[in-house]
């Protein structure tokens, strides 16, 4: 097969994708459809050989499942994940862009646009794989499949959570299920000269609390001391303040250990003596908002809500406040903690969305001692090691169905590159895509 034949199409491809507006809402607003009905009728008319032999089911109308048969039908199969539903750009963001963020812009040797690197080049090289097998007449040990969600970024209750009930319906279960999260990634740690490809074995969980506090309002011209707005205010300097308690887990320890040889100095003691050194490690850890958020749980006040005119003093204030809750620590402990923080006036709680932290995958498994041998050979030079996932995924979905259940995104990049996810330039380099496509292909051929 023409190599170079493959990755031009695949960038085509992914371009087309992006242009097709597939933009997640909020829960409880209706979306609009016809862009995931686009969507599906171009991924239909990309890869007709993939919708010809490959068997395809849709779950909950817009949830797409894919079958590739393997040889070994006793052996538990293989599912791949990937999202089709993208975030929306900040109003008025859109002049910021080197290239408009849905034209799917090839160029300076990127894909440009919303979804080109969250997620849908994930579809993309997942299709180019599974189509190299059907073309070129190779059948893979076991089963494979492919699920692709349309809700992942509000929550994936439509998509994901109904796909992992079909699964278990089908009492189908998954020897190793592989989804987006880590990656190989270039400047982890200070001090780190090699890449280190992070492979997610869990992720924290995710919860958002509104705070509402009440007080007398009026008019601006008369105000009285501890308004709404105040206190509210005042509660959330005091939660950047006073951050969660940390602790470290099992896969940040097994990632210190990993990444202590390349470092020296106070950081090198901190990461061989963990346990003798945890005050001064949490302390250095603190210090940058990655490494921050491995090791304790987090709050991050989001929307805020006062009064609706310039010159009326609110009733009420209120916020939401986006919790990402680590393993070890419960929605009911973030509240409890936020109480502390308030002085005599205690705001109203409500909870409006809660998803507690997954379970941890093992890693003395041959899932996962397959996706290090993989990435070895696509990420030459890479160090792996388990991580958590900071973010919510799809993968926690399908625990129903799966114990080994991986985060990992096969690219290399630079803390540019990810910091454009959800954010201005997101993109994604023709290499890594070319990366990605291989990746796949050498899992899926490999896997016993």
């Amino acid at each position: 097969m023409n190599t170079t034949l493959t990755l031009n199409k695949a960038i085509q491809n992914l371009s087309k994708a992006i242009q097709i507006k597939t933009i997640s809402n909020r829960p409880g607003r209706v979306p609009d459809y016809q862009p995931f009905d686009d969507f599906i009728v171009f991924l239909k008319e990309a890869y007709p050989i993939c919708h010809e032999h490959l068997e395809h089911t849709r779950v909950n109308n817009y949830g797409l499942v894919y079958r590739l048969k393997g040889k070994n039908r006793d052996a538990e199969p293989l599912l791949f994940l990937g999202h089709y539903d993208v975030v929306p750009t900040a109003q008025g963001s859109e002049s910021k862009w080197t290239y408009p963020p849905f034209s799917g812009t090839v160029a300076d040797g990127y894909i440009w646009g919303r979804g080109a690197l969250d997620d849908k080049f994930q579809i993309i090289a997942l299709f180019e794989a599974l189509e190299r097998f059907i073309t070129m007449e190779q059948q893979p040990e076991r089963d494979v499949y492919l699920a692709f969600g349309f809700d992942e970024e509000v929550g994936g209750n439509l998509g994901a959570s109904r796909i992992a009930s079909f699964f278990k319906s089908q009492n189908i279960q998954f020897d190793c299920v592989l989804d987006e999260g880590g990656m190989c990634i270039e400047d982890l740690f200070p001090q780190i000269n090699r890449p280190m490809a992070t492979v997610g074995v869990g992720e924290k969980g995710q919860a958002n609390l509104r705070v509402t506090f009440s007080q007398k309002g009026g008019h601006s011209a008369v105000p009285s001391p501890g308004s709404a707005i105040y206190q509210l205010s005042r509660l959330l300097v005091s939660i950047e303040d006073h951050p969660m308690p940390p602790h470290l887990t099992e896969p940040i320890k097994q990632l210190l250990k990993k990444v202590s040889p390349d470092v020296h100095g106070k950081r090198r003691r901190f990461y061989d003596h963990i346990e003798l050194l945890k005050p001064a490690l949490y302390k250095e850890l603190s210090k940058v908002p990655m490494t921050n958020a491995m090791i304790r749980s987090t709050i991050a006040p989001t929307i805020l809500q006062g009064s609706d005119m310039a010159n009326v003093l609110p009733g009420e204030a209120s916020a939401i406040l986006n919790c990402r809750i680590l393993q070890g620590d419960t929605v009911e402990d973030m509240i409890r903690h936020i109480t502390r923080l308030c002085g005599k006036k205690k705001p109203d709680f409500e909870i409006l969305m809660n998803h507690p932290p997954s379970a941890f995958s093992e890693t003395d498994t041959q899932a996962y001692r397959h996706l290090e041998a993989c990435i070895s050979v696509i990420f030459p030079g890479a160090e792996t090691t388990p991580t958590i996932s900071l973010g919510g995924t799809d993968a926690r979905k399908y625990d129903i169905v799966s114990k080994n259940i991986y985060r990992f995104t096969p690219v290399q990049v630079t803390k540019s590159e990810r910091d454009a996810m959800h954010n201005i330039n997101e993109r994604i380099s023709i290499e890594n895509l070319g990366r990605a496509i291989t990746f796949y292909t050498t899992f899926i051929q490999n896997y016993r």
